[in-house]
């Protein structure tokens, strides 16, 4: 995901109320996002996500770009490749210690334990 010249941030206090549920299958993630704002749509978010158990200091920020504007009042179900978000992780960080090893080995479908939405962005009106 890259920002472009036309890209406005939320409101920083409003970016709490983006309402958001997900589970794991099938090597996927699925969200359900929702807008909760009056007025101003979703393009993008900023997802954080522990590697470890809820609450702890593990946390990698993911750029996702929706490919939608979630306009408000309204939601979308968001599909993300754990394997995807696996490759982010590796390149951000340049080498997994032995916990994230594990944490993200193969075979495994608690590898991400906690997400949460950290920023989020729109298109102009």
């Amino acid at each position: 995901m890259y920002l472009k010249e036309g890209d406005k941030e939320w409101p920083k206090e409003e970016v709490p109320k983006i309402g958001f549920l997900w589970w794991y299958q099938d090597d996927y993630i699925y969200m359900i996002i929702s807008n909760n704002h009056p007025r101003i749509p979703i393009r993008k978010i900023i997802l954080g996500a522990n590697h470890g158990a809820c609450g702890t200091t593990g946390q990698t920020s993911y750029p996702v770009d929706l490919n939608i504007d979630i306009q408000p009042a309204h939601f979308a179900a968001v599909r993300l490749s754990n394997d995807l978000l696996f490759k982010f992780a590796y390149q951000l960080s340049g080498k997994l210690n032995d916990e994230e090893q594990k944490r993200w080995s193969s075979g495994r479908t608690d590898r991400n334990d906690c997400f949460n939405i950290l920023n989020a962005w729109f298109s102009g009106f």
